[in-house]
Order: C-alpha cells, then structure tokens, then sequence
C-alpha cells in the first residue's frame, strides 16, 4: 500500500520522484520488518505451514485498494480470496500441537 501511495505521489515526476517520498522509505520499512517476522514464523513452524498462510496478504491488499485507493473490487475477486482464506483454514487445522 505503501508503495502504491508513492507512486501515486511520485506520478509525473518519474521514478525518482517516487523513491524520494516519505511513503516509499515506509514500505522499506515494512519489507524489512516482515522480513524478521518471517524468520521468527519460521522458527517455529514448518514452512509447508507457514507459507501458505502469506496468502492472507492477498485480502489485505483487496481490501487496502478499496477502502484506501477506492479501487473497484469485483464479485469474483471476492470469491477467489474467501476460496484461498478456506484453504488456509483448512491447512491450520491440521497442524500439530
């Protein structure tokens, strides 16, 4: 989301007037925080678990583009991420205490 608000801000000025927004060096930021959030998933659960749980980010992401961009979101689109949610539901289901 972060970027996408930089590009937005950064639009005709060319991709260095992206780089240079304070949103930008906010999604720097984020990548580097999700990067030690995924080490410590990692550390304590398989990666065929932890994986696909990254998937989630997918709604998220819908949903940021809606409520923040106000972005049309479609009927299907909604469809396909509740169908990925329920598969995840079914993959932590099974995992092992």
């Amino acid at each position: 989301m972060f970027s996408k608000k930089a590009a937005l801000l950064g639009k005709g000025g060319g991709l260095l007037a992206s780089l240079l927004t304070p949103w930008y060096a906010a999604a720097l930021v984020g990548l580097g925080l999700q990067a030690c959030v995924w080490i410590m998933a990692l550390r304590y659960y398989p990666l065929s678990f932890a994986y696909p749980f990254t998937s989630l980010l997918r709604g998220m992401t819908l949903f940021g583009a809606w409520f923040f961009f106000h972005e049309q979101v479609h009927t299907h689109e909604i469809l396909g991420i509740l169908i990925i949610m329920a598969g995840i539901v079914v993959i932590g289901m099974n995992i092992e205490k």
